[in-house]
C-alpha cells in the first residue's frame, strides 16, 4: 500500500544519492590528477550548482541542475519581487557551454516562500 510514509523514505533515499552525488562531484573538482569523466562524451552526467560555479566543472560535467537557485522560496523571497539573480547565471553557464540545463524542482518542502504563511486562504498568490 503507498502511504505518505513510503513517499517520505523515497524521498529520503533520493536526497541522499543527491548528497553523495554532490559530494562526488565536489571531491572530482578538486583532484589534482583526477580525469574528466563527461568531457567528449556522448552522454551527459550532470552534476548541481549553487551559489557559485567551480572554475572547472566543466571539465568534469556536461550537464547542469541549478542547486536551489530555481526554487519558489529563492526567487520570489516577497510577494511579488523576484530575484533571478543567481538562476541565470547558472543558466547562461549552460548555455555558454552548451550543456543541457535541467531545473531540480519548483517547490520543496520548507523552502517555499517564507511569505505565504501570512496568507489567507482566499487570497490568490
Amino acid at each position: 500500500m503507498y502511504s505518505f510514509y513510503t513517499e517520505r523514505k523515497i524521498m529520503n533515499k533520493t536526497l541522499f544519492l543527491l548528497q553523495v552525488v554532490f559530494v562526488l562531484g565536489a571531491f572530482c573538482s578538486y583532484q589534482v590528477n583526477a580525469q574528466p569523466i563527461a568531457k567528449g562524451q556522448s552522454k551527459f552526467l550532470g552534476n548541481v550548482i549553487g551559489n557559485f560555479i567551480p572554475k572547472n566543472f566543466n571539465s568534469y560535467w556536461n550537464q547542469v541542475t541549478p542547486e536551489n537557485a530555481g526554487k519558489w522560496g529563492n526567487v520570489e523571497i516577497s510577494k511579488n519581487v523576484f530575484v533571478w539573480d543567481t538562476l541565470d547565471q547558472v543558466y547562461n553557464y549552460a548555455i555558454k557551454h552548451k550543456f543541457p540545463f535541467k531545473f531540480h524542482n519548483l517547490v520543496w518542502g520548507k523552502q517555499q516562500p517564507t511569505w505565504i504563511k501570512d496568507l489567507d486562504s482566499a487570497q490568490p498568490l
